[in-house]
């Protein structure tokens, strides 16, 4: 639901509340004892309210002020009703202010503050899988009864950007911008050895990022290159037995898109992403140690080529490739498998016919046999399944 003013008091005001409820179900795993589907439930009650007030510093300098509200009660049980993550509810509120100020005509500059305050109660559980030693073999035989509690955060946050038009259609941008995050904390309690939550209290994520870049818009062209950096205190990882850790990281990477429209009929483009990561281990200021597969994707190519022949036809040749990755070569635990290159070719073609269009789509068109990247990295027997093979679809769509 979304409410608008375009004038009120001088500013144009927004307001967004929204409900959603959802159950995800994954694939059945004998990572869990005895063998367990896992599932995730969750609801969240949201509430936005914004502002856009003009402030008559410079032509086009303004100020966006408002307020973000979240209620989210989430859990992550086995389909047989065992508890793999404990229920968690978590309130959040957040004031935010951005400035946007055009300092000339080629020169913008962009900067905000955020301040998050929330909390998380979790309720009574029992660990899944067992923590303690109790018959001295080397091996957890007893699972852990953990004390529920209520845990608080709060963080402020800041960023800052800036953006150069060198010529009309060419930017040059560059920005800074903290985050900060509490999505790790069910990953931390699912394993812990703590007597309680309040005892454990695990600390939330903060991040810093950087951006810079380029960016071409004509009315053929469009085309951005990004090179980013990241750092966190307190990354998270799995380690040799699924335990998490928690330790400093850095991840720095390449994004590049293209679209092209070469003539009237036929346009190309593609996409380009590259990323690598690394996390100190010992905590000696050294980041030697790469992050596993689960956070760090080989690289990957996309282009396609888009032919509309006549009004209301158009046909599309797209391809995937995704590159190797061995960052792990001698060890064989979770998230560090060696992922090996493919490639994926999709063709479509969809045309209007009577009130509606008519699409047909043939995904892995040459019936390459591959292995998706989720299905390599984990090193796992039961996730090592191939992708799909030909697959032909024909649907009729009407939109009224």
């Amino acid at each position: 639901m979304r409410y608008e003013h375009t004038d009120l008091l001088g500013s144009e005001v927004s307001a967004q509340a929204y409900v959603q409820d959802f159950k995800t179900y994954y694939g059945y795993s004998t990572f869990f004892p005895g063998g367990g589907q896992p599932l995730i439930e969750s609801t969240k009650y949201g509430l936005r309210l914004d502002a856009t007030t003009p402030l008559g510093w410079t032509q086009g300098s303004q100020l966006l002020w408002g307020v973000d509200a979240l209620r989210d009660q989430t859990a992550q049980p086995l389909a047989d009703g065992r508890t793999f993550a404990p229920e968690m509810t978590q309130a959040s509120a957040a004031p935010f202010v951005q400035l946007r100020v055009p300092l000339a005509e080629r020169l913008t500059l962009r900067g905000g503050a955020r301040y998050e305050a929330l909390s998380v109660d979790v309720v009574d559980f029992t660990t899944l899988r067992p923590q303690f030693d109790t018959d001295g073999d080397g091996t957890p035989d007893q699972r852990n009864d953990v004390e529920g509690g209520t845990l608080t955060y709060d963080n402020l946050a800041f960023n800052a950007g800036v953006v150069f038009t060198v010529a009309k259609p060419v930017d040059l941008f560059a920005s800074f911008q903290q985050g900060f995050a509490v999505s790790e904390i069910g990953r931390v309690l699912r394993s812990t050895v703590a007597e309680s939550v309040e005892v454990l209290n695990p600390e939330a994520r903060t991040v810093n990022s950087y951006e810079v870049g380029a960016r071409v818009a004509t009315q053929s062209l469009t085309a951005s290159a990004t090179g980013y950096y990241t750092t966190s205190d307190l990354g998270s990882s799995y380690g040799s037995d699924f335990e998490i850790i928690r330790s400093p990281e850095h991840v720095y990477g390449l994004e590049a898109t293209t679209d092209l429209q070469v003539i009237d009929p036929l346009a190309v483009g593609g996409t380009f992403s590259w990323v690598k990561g690394k996390r100190d281990a010992d905590d000696n200021g050294s980041y030697e140690t790469p992050l596993p597969g689960n956070r760090i994707p080989p690289e990957k190519i996309t282009g396609y080529v888009e032919v509309t022949p006549l009004d209301g036809w158009t046909g599309r040749l797209q391809l995937l490739y995704s590159g190797s990755r061995d960052a792990f070569p001698s060890s064989s635990a979770y998230a560090k498998g060696e992922v090996s290159p493919y490639t994926v070719v999709d063709l479509s073609s969809r045309v209007d016919v009577g009130p509606g269009a008519l699409t047909i789509g043939i995904e892995n068109l040459f019936d390459n046999y591959y292995f998706p990247v989720r299905s390599q990295y984990p090193a796992l027997d039961d996730s090592y399944t191939p992708g799909r093979g030909r697959n032909v679809t024909l649907s009729y769509s009407v939109t009224w």
